[in-house]
């Protein structure tokens, strides 16, 4: 289901958020959010293409210390490497990464939605 919001709307929205009865809720969680995150910092630091990202999708996840990736583009390390000794385009490679069979990223997806969400300690 799809919601639409006028901006009037919205703001009635963050009117009622700041309500009284909300504001010592909305105190915490503004006391208590986490920091933004640069997902192309993130892909940036990978070596992942960040244009390729916001072109064809990419989602990643960490379970027991090992990164999960599922790109909506291929990365092979021998054309990788082959362009940029050409100075030709390059989706980037992820130093150390091994193509999995779908079936195993599924089972550690369902594993990472079955455990609590970690929840950061300020």
């Amino acid at each position: 289901m799809t919601y639409f919001f006028y901006k009037s709307e919205a703001a009635s929205v963050m009117a009622i958020l700041q309500q009284a009865e909300h504001s010592p809720w909305l105190e915490l969680w503004l006391a208590n959010q986490s920091a933004p995150c640069s997902t192309k910092r993130v892909w940036d630091a990978l070596g992942v293409n960040s244009g390729a990202i916001l072109l064809d999708g990419g989602v990643s996840f960490l379970l027991d210390g090992t990164g999960y990736f599922c790109l909506g583009f291929p990365i092979n390390r021998i054309k990788h490497l082959a362009a940029v000794m050409a100075h030709a385009p390059t989706n980037g490679w992820i130093e150390g990464a091994v193509a999995i069979l779908p079936s195993v990223y599924e089972e550690a997806r369902r594993l990472k939605i079955a455990r609590p969400q970690e929840v950061p300690h300020v």
